[in-house]
């Protein structure tokens, strides 16, 4: 989205400025994520502590992005793409500034443990937040190259940080039924995982926010529900939007008959598909496809 420059410079610069302070706004949470992430799992609480002090420059970002706003309302009194621009920067500050305090309290919580976390909690945490921390990235890519189809993956993949999410309390939960000394620790991780499910959200309002301001409508339930995928020379399509479908990696899930599907797909000609959950090293996760079976239930 290629705009026209405007006749008055300075009203240019002002825009350039509001822009230029949402990113360095957008980064100042990205390194809060990333640090109160890399704090928790380390244990280590000098980190903790620099992520709580460096929140007051986010909560400046947003007092001074609000003050841009207003004075670009009122003394420019903005029209169409511009308006957008200064809607849509204040709307996506109030969101950062939520995730700088999720981080925040990310590492209030660090400070608070008792004992070093066990290695699979450690691993659930990694694999969220690490999904979270790239929408966060690809949603400020999105807002930098005005980009509407990286918004709209960033809108579709909040289920994945959800199904995360789940995953994650399922082992928190665990780790408090195995002792009652983990009561306590338990109870700050489970805080942890959901102020890190709330960061997902607050990404995914900005990047429908990104949406808003290049097509100028706003991003709802069942956009972009249809999908297209070709595998062994033949289609199928089904109404879903939580999942993308990493076509043709299937060997990489071992014993797929040893999980539940997560889909199932009826094809044009009968032959009923599933996919199935899998959760690969580095923390990515993926939908597979598994097998094909016919009416009679043999796979083909």
């Amino acid at each position: 989205m290629s705009e026209a420059p405007h006749t008055v410079k300075s009203y240019e610069e002002e825009l350039k400025n509001l822009n230029a302070n949402i990113i360095k706004m957008g980064s100042a949470c990205e390194d809060s994520l990333g640090k109160a992430i890399q704090a928790i799992t380390t244990r280590d609480n000098n980190i903790a502590e620099a992520v709580i002090q460096e929140d007051e420059k986010i909560d400046k970002y947003e007092t001074l992005i609000e003050q841009q706003v207003v004075n670009l309302i009122a003394l420019r009194q903005p029209m169409a793409i511009d308006l957008r621009e200064t809607v849509t920067a204040l709307k996506m500050s109030s969101d950062l500034e939520r995730i700088g305090d999720l981080a925040k309290n990310i590492s209030k919580r660090t400070l608070l443990l008792n004992e070093n976390l066990p290695k699979n909690l450690v691993d659930s945490l990694n694999r969220v937040s690490t999904n979270v921390q790239k929408q966060l990235k690809s949603t400020l890519d999105a807002y930098l190259e005005r980009s509407a189809p990286m918004a709209v993956n960033v809108w579709e993949g909040d289920e994945q940080i959800d199904d995360l999410t789940n995953l994650c309390m399922q082992e928190v939960i665990k780790y408090l039924k195995e002792n009652e000394k983990n009561l306590e620790d338990g109870t700050h991780l489970l805080f942890v995982t959901k102020n890190i499910e709330r960061i997902g959200d607050h990404t995914t309002n900005v990047a429908e926010q990104v949406y808003y301001l290049v097509k100028g409508e706003y991003l709802e339930d069942g956009f972009a529900d249809i999908k297209y995928f070709e595998t062994s020379q033949r289609y199928r399509h089904k109404i879903n939007n939580k999942f993308s479908i990493n076509v043709g990696a299937s060997q990489r899930l071992s014993e797929p008959y040893g999980y539940d599907p997560l889909e199932e797909w009826v094809l044009s000609n009968g032959d009923i598909h599933y996919t199935y959950l899998a959760i690969q090293e580095g923390y990515n996760i993926d939908v597979y496809e598994s097998i094909y079976t016919n009416p009679n239930g043999d796979v083909v």
